[in-house]
């Protein structure tokens, strides 16, 4: 059907053609164009084209209106009348569908068959850059350079002949050549024949989530702070090397690593210089072993590093390489800092034929290196599981022994050497295992301190000799001296002085009458905090030595500033002292030095007559040992202050 046309002459239509009568019947819509009409035949123009809407039967219509001149003076005019109601409803749903899909947040858009893009959702605008008017018209292979063109049209091709594609996830380049991780979707649309109309796609972007799985992955099977592999991580990478070494014959190794003395630096210059030097460890194991092989922190300063197809020789050449590249000073922070490793190693099928066992015997290892004085490397043998179990056993005991009631102190007594009388004890702590007997303090103090039961220990021993000291001055009415000897582990403790107060209030010994011993080397690490907390220790009272002198490192220049009262010579001087000149020398020097810093000196461990003469001769003030009395039981000491009085 053509379109209504009205020929008008002057104000009045002259003729209607069949459209314009079937449109307005007898009704005549000019009256209603009157303005738009005179405003034309004022104008120059020789023809215009608006729209105006109409009701026709209690329904808007819409048409586009031309006016055209057929005369000069414009009194003949022709009047088009176009019906575009359906196109402007069509429209109106478009453009409703259009805002749906805008509103939509992942991206859409849709081809025609042949590739060719005829619209898009304003997030997929956004998310390549380019707008519907850019796009139009244009296949994927204009819009992009890259490779993930051939795979759009791979898919396309499989819409066509399937209906629909599967989600699938893929890496897909950009416009302006970032990546990102993607999942389509595309789907056929069909005309109401059947024939294919459009493809249409959607996009949904993974890529933070894909960020955030793999930082959730690194957190699961990575070290936060070196970025090496965890014990996760470590224990299947073990795994999948086992089974990869056992099915072609091939030999591979596990080297348990420990920075020596490492707690002393964290403790000392704090955790952030620790931290650090434990960063830069990790670089440098990283950069001396091969890219097959595995670099893996386990907590702490522990390393691991499993070594791929390997010989036990090559094993131990890159094991004292390590140790090498570590033994160079560091710099962190502003500290020189240098290092050493404690290396255990367990070998591939020969030491173990699983992860776990090989992980655990390379412990053994390192511990071995430990024993043997730190900075070296160990292989693992078999007599390795004798020793770790007897100590796993002691550990065990050593935990129940406060609680079964097995400790118990002796006291040495302590002599004048001019005057011959006793002045002092000195307390030792005994373990009585039942089905053992006496165990010697040399097979269990160590143990106590790597484990930390030094701490509830220690201060058992304390608070047992302040009472036992209190006693004897309330029964005997005799104030003597009890010496308490105190580990590196419970002096460097925060609460140190807090315990040490407490216990003085609790028992109510009078502080005078307890010597705190301590050795060489707790003194000289942070000679600050030391110097520090003696102070605080002496304003309480309390006497204060220093134990087994001379067999440590201590700096005079220090000693001078330390309060301590007392220092005890080491056995190891007083052994023989008659007849070996060097040992009498250091045990003179010793003896002088401490008169010059009015010090008072015990020599321990005399137990011949002729050791005492000679002391005696080097003016030593104080002995302890065998040949005047041996260690013995509270009662025994009350025996001896009686005998004294």
């Amino acid at each position: 059907m053509s379109d209504p046309v009205v020929l008008l002459e002057g104000d009045t239509p002259a003729r209607l053609n069949s459209a314009a009568h079937n449109h307005f019947g007898k009704r005549c819509m000019i009256s209603l164009l009157k303005s738009e009409i005179d405003s034309f035949r004022l104008s120059v123009d020789r023809k215009t084209t608006f729209r105006r809407e109409f009701e026709i039967d209690g329904t808007t219509a819409i048409y586009d209106v031309r006016i055209k001149s057929l005369s000069a003076d414009k009194t003949t005019l022709i009047i088009e009348f176009a019906d575009i109601s359906e196109q402007e409803k069509l429209k109106s749903r478009l453009s409703f569908l259009q805002s749906m899909m805008d509103s939509i947040p992942n991206p859409i858009f849709y081809k025609s068959p042949d590739g060719k893009y005829i619209g898009c959702n304003k997030m997929f605008e956004e998310y390549i850059g380019l707008s519907k008017e850019e796009l139009y018209g244009r296949t994927v292979r204009e819009i992009t350079p890259h490779d993930w063109k051939f795979q759009c049209a791979r898919t396309d091709m499989q819409v066509l002949g399937t209906g629909r594609l599967k989600p699938y996830e893929t890496m897909v380049t950009m416009p302006d050549g970032t990546q990102r991780n993607v999942i389509f979707s595309k789907a056929l649309l069909k005309d109401h024949e059947g024939a294919p109309e459009a493809i249409v796609g959607t996009i949904q972007d993974i890529t933070e989530r894909k960020k955030a799985e793999e930082k959730i992955q690194r957190l699961a099977y990575y070290d936060t702070l070196t970025g090496l592999p965890n014990r996760q991580l470590l224990i299947d990478r073990i795994s999948i090397m086992v089974e990869h070494s056992r099915r072609n014959e091939e030999i591979f190794a596990v080297l348990f690593i420990d920075v020596d003395r490492f707690k002393t630096i964290n403790d000392t210059l704090g955790h952030t210089t620790g931290d650090q030097l434990l960063v830069n460890i990790a670089n440098i194991l990283k950069t001396n072993v091969r890219s097959c092989d595995t670099v893996a922190r386990l907590g702490g300063d522990e390393f691991v590093i499993v070594l791929t197809n390997v010989e036990e020789k090559t094993v131990s050449h890159i094991a004292g390489k390590l140790m090498n590249m570590l033994s160079r000073p560091q710099f962190v922070n502003g500290h020189e800092l240098f290092s050493s490793l404690s290396i255990g190693i367990s070998m591939f099928p020969t030491d173990a034929q699983d992860g776990e066992t090989l992980l655990k015997n390379a412990d053994m290892a390192m511990y071995q290196a430990k024993e043997q004085g730190r900075n070296n490397f160990q292989f693992f043998s078999n007599d390795m599981n004798s020793k770790v179990m007897y100590r796993l056993i002691m550990e065990n005991d050593l935990r129940h022994a406060m609680d079964r009631d097995e400790f118990y102190l002796e006291y040495q007594p302590q002599y004048n050497i001019e005057t011959g009388k006793m002045f002092g004890v000195e307390a030792l702590l005994r373990w009585h295992k039942p089905e053992k007997g006496i165990m010697p303090p040399s097979s269990f103090i160590s143990l106590a301190e790597d484990t930390g039961l030094i701490l509830p220990i220690g201060e058992w021993v304390l608070i047992r000799a302040c009472f036992q000291t209190k006693e004897w001055e309330t029964v005997t009415g005799l104030k003597l001296v009890t010496s308490v000897n105190i580990s590196a582990v419970q002096f460097k403790q925060k609460n140190f002085l807090s315990s040490v107060r407490n216990i003085l209030k609790v028992t109510g010994v009078d502080p005078t009458c307890i010597e705190l011993e301590l050795t060489e080397s707790v003194l000289m690490t942070d000679v600050d905090q030391t110097l520090s907390t003696l102070k605080e220790l002496k304003k309480l009272g309390l006497k204060l030595s220093i134990d087994d002198f001379g067999t440590g490192y201590s700096s005079l220049n220090y000693l001078r500033f330390f309060p301590i009262d007392r220092l005890k010579i080491d056995r190891s001087f007083v052994t023989n002292i008659m007849n070996d000149k060097d040992n009498a020398a250091i045990t003179q020097a010793i003896i002088a030095m401490a008169e010059t810093l009015n010090l008072k000196v015990t020599a321990e461990g005399v137990e011949q007559e002729d050791e005492l003469n000679t002391l005696r001769s080097f003016k030593c003030h104080d002995i302890q040992g065998f040949l005047l009395a041996r260690p013995s039981s509270p009662e025994t000491i009350n025996k001896l202050i009686a005998d004294c009085r």
